[in-house]
């Protein structure tokens, strides 16, 4: 059976709807092909504007959709995408690292000093070490403010 092309009045007649009606429904739809130099419309086309069903806008965004997760995958694959709880995790756990690391410092600093100014070195070093971790004490922040 071979497809057919319509003229806005022909799928009026066939769907015994308002020729207006047909022509603001089909507006924004691309035309499939002409008659005598007018846009014609293959019923299935049509239907789709009229009744709000999009079959070819359909398939087209599930094909599109389906080459994005395909893309994605291939992406996983080659550990060019991770996801979002796999970088969280690595990031806690990196932080923990740092964090025990950066605690040390003022202990060791203040055994480098005279004794008479360890407790003032201590304190100077420890409020610094503390201010960065606390900048750092969110992670989750941080990927937020990544993904924007």
């Amino acid at each position: 059976m071979t497809r057919r092309l319509y003229s806005i009045s022909e799928i009026a007649g066939e769907l015994l709807r308002d020729r207006r009606t047909v022509s603001d429904a089909l507006r924004h739809a691309k035309p499939d092909g002409e008659i005598r130099g007018r846009p014609a419309f293959y019923i299935l086309t049509a239907v789709g504007a009229l009744y709000g069903a999009e079959p070819a806008g359909a398939r087209e965004r599930r094909s599109l959709a389906e080459a994005s997760l395909a893309e994605m995958k291939l992406a996983r694959q080659r550990r060019e995408l991770f996801s979002g709880e796999a970088i969280a995790s690595l990031l806690s756990r990196d932080f923990g690292v740092i964090r025990e690391r950066l605690l040390s410092i003022p202990s060791n600093a203040s055994a480098m000093v005279p004794a008479e100014q360890r407790e003032l070195v201590y304190s100077i070093v420890r409020a610094e070490v503390i201010a960065a971790l606390e900048e750092l004490s969110s992670p989750a922040e941080l990927l937020d403010e990544a993904a924007a």
